[in-house]
């Protein structure tokens, strides 16, 4: 149904979003592929299915990626100065336009980059900020609302290695990022100087830049918490219920009295607009932050011969193992044994289905049924 009732609304059916669902369906099915697990004190076996790894669509996934990328970022990325999290939004007006063509993505990124270095520039020339941002397109009601979350230094590095802490405006952000974007829409095409004055007109232009409280260096908490928040699932799955009405079942979306009814469809295809293309970069790192800025700093570093400190050292050491994912995100030890309490290890990974059935049966495992594969074709055949 995707050509006659959401092409004009979501542009055309890309192979990721087919691809996205198919994947998620697998996720979490023993059929599809799991590991074996034996306990070291009673040799307990267990079976744990494969995840789906997709972003965009599937919490739990997302969930585990947000939790390494933000060990990462405060391990490996995130210099030891005051940063603030800063939010870019753009109005209604021009959103459709990266609804439709997620390379004008790199328009956000380029003109709060710019904006950013633009107005520490006017007081340090010759200085360096840092950020990385992170574009997210989910709204409250799973609306499609392009916006960036972003971690900024709170001031700029100098080519010494000096960190000047300076502060923004964010008024004088905002209108500057509104400039950028509407001048970059201008120079592909998109928008001309006429809906460029409209926009001016208005009492409100519908462009924003909020701008955090200072998360100090030694509030590991706050830098983790906010570096998680920029991998975040579109969906909520605590906000997501089924319901029943004299029209047919619903999918309600939000919670209280802030909420929206879908048909079943209508909320796969507002889904389907969120996920990312395969290769999209959605996380960007720039200045101080940026990959090139930090091989330098290690290359320096061992050049220098700088031994690190004993803070640094742990930092370092921060563990990134998949279990450990699992037990931060679902408080859950999925290699702690349910009968004895001992540990497990992990003793092959299974793929073959046959296989799987097999022990499945020779554990004693309830049986399951795995969801179908989606068969595209099949479905054109039928709608022709």
């Amino acid at each position: 149904m995707w050509e006659s009732r959401y092409r004009s609304i979501y542009g055309c059916f890309r192979d990721e979003v087919k691809d996205s669902f198919s994947k998620y369906l697998d996720c979490g099915v023993l059929a599809h592929g799991c590991a074996r697990l034996n306990c070291i004190n009673c040799n307990h076996s267990e079976l744990l299915a494969f995840s789906c790894k997709r972003r965009g669509v599937c919490p739990s996934c997302t969930a585990k990626r947000g939790v390494l990328f933000a060990e990462s970022l405060e391990s490996d990325v995130l210099l030891g100065v005051p940063n603030r999290h800063v939010v870019f939004t753009v109005p209604k007006r021009i959103r459709a336009y990266f609804k439709y063509d997620r390379n004008l993505n790199q328009v956000l990124f380029s003109a709060a980059w710019e904006s950013i270095k633009e107005l520490y520039g006017e007081v340090v020339p010759d200085a360096t900020p840092a950020a990385v941002m992170s574009v997210e397109t989910a709204g409250e009601m799973l609306n499609f609302h392009p916006h960036l979350h972003s971690i900024v230094a709170d001031g700029v590095v100098t080519s010494e290695g000096e960190f000047i802490e300076l502060s923004l405006s964010a008024d004088k952000l905002n209108k500057l990022f509104a400039h950028k974007v509407l001048s970059k829409l201008k120079a592909r095409g998109l928008i001309t100087d006429t809906v460029i004055a409209q926009m001016g007109s208005w009492q409100a232009s519908g462009f924003s830049v909020w701008i955090g409280d200072v998360i100090e260096p030694q509030d590991s908490a706050a830098r983790l918490f906010i570096s998680q928040y920029l991998t975040k699932c579109p969906v909520r799955l605590k906000d997501t219920k089924i319901i029943k009405t004299a029209s047919g079942d619903k999918v309600r979306y939000g919670k209280d009295n802030n909420f929206r009814d879908y048909a079943p469809l209508d909320f796969l295809a507002a889904i389907s607009a969120q996920i990312p293309n395969r290769w999209e970069q959605t996380i960007r790192y720039f200045g101080a932050y940026s990959a090139r800025t930090r091989g330098k700093r290690r290359k320096q570093a061992r050049e220098n011969e700088v031994i690190p400190t004993e803070h640094e050292i742990d930092r370092r050491a921060v563990s990134k193992s998949w279990a450990k994912l699992i037990k931060k995100v679902y408080e859950v030890n999925p290699l702690l044994c349910p009968k004895c309490g001992g540990e497990m290890r992990i003793k092959a990974f299974i793929t073959d289905t046959m296989e799987v059935a097999r022990i499945i049966k020779h554990l004693n495992i309830p049986p399951y049924r795995a969801p179908p594969k989606i068969n595209l074709s099949n479905q054109l055949e039928i709608a022709a």
